[in-house]
């Protein structure tokens, strides 16, 4: 996720933090001690297990999705780590945030509202959460699926990516359907883009584009008009810049 300074921050799951990589290319620690554990305190002292998808809010508060806590954690503008939303347990739960429940809570997003948008992949939902930290289901009946349709009946099958337009349409990465599903922002579902690469992470630009990373080890990318194409990457298995 970047922030409005340029700053880019990297879920590093493997060794449970949060890395910040500055304008200038500087790459520190910005959260978490290394431990694969769930602990809430100053960022450098913090513990995740095994962190997902990040957003940013517009005064710079950083949400991750702590998979393997299934929880979602802030860390504040003022370097703290707390838990925003879960109660530590695996489960599917709506309510206020502190007694919600998630399932290895994936992708995030963030609109002009403060709002948290979740890919409760375990749970097969995309859920809301709030800037007063109500969390309910905001679309997705919790069967696996492929359906469009009202928030209610539209169904998911472990939905990880998420990113947001600049008009609040929520765009929702699906590896299992190979597909790319629209939320309005009243909870209209529909498949915006089908017979994909195994879409897993994604962001959209100002223009309207939409860029995703497949399993293909490629960078795909579609327009605002539907055209789809390899954006970077051969396809092979390695590091070559």
């Amino acid at each position: 996720a970047l922030d409005l300074n340029r700053n880019l921050y990297v879920s590093d799951e493997g060794n449970n933090v949060i890395r910040k990589i500055d304008a200038g290319g500087n790459v520190t620690t910005f959260a978490g001690d290394g431990t694969a554990g769930y602990k809430n305190d100053a960022a450098a002292k913090a513990q995740c297990n095994g962190p997902q998808g990040l957003a940013i809010d517009n005064v710079g508060n950083v949400y991750v999705a702590d998979a393997g806590n299934h929880v979602i954690r802030k860390i504040g503008v003022d370097g703290n780590v707390t838990t925003y939303a879960g109660d530590g347990t695996a489960g599917y739960k709506d309510g206020t945030a502190a007694s919600a429940e998630f399932s290895l809570p994936n992708g995030l997003a963030v609109d002009k509202s403060r709002n948290i948008y979740v890919a409760d992949y375990g749970n097969h939902v995309i859920r809301k959460i709030t800037s007063g930290g109500t969390v309910s289901t905001f679309a997705g009946s919790g069967t696996p699926g492929s359906g469009d349709g009202a928030p209610g009946q539209a169904s998911f099958r472990n939905p990880s990516g998420l990113t947001i337009d600049q008009t609040g349409n929520l765009f929702v990465a699906e590896t299992a359907n190979n597909d790319i599903r629209m939320i309005t922002t009243s909870g209209q579902v529909s498949t915006y883009a089908g017979g994909l690469k195994g879409p897993t992470r994604l962001a959209t630009d100002g223009g309207g584009n939409i860029y995703y990373s497949a399993v293909d080890n490629t960078i795909q990318w579609i327009s605002a008009t539907g055209t789809k194409i390899t954006y970077a990457g051969t396809g092979t298995l390695g590091f070559v810049d």
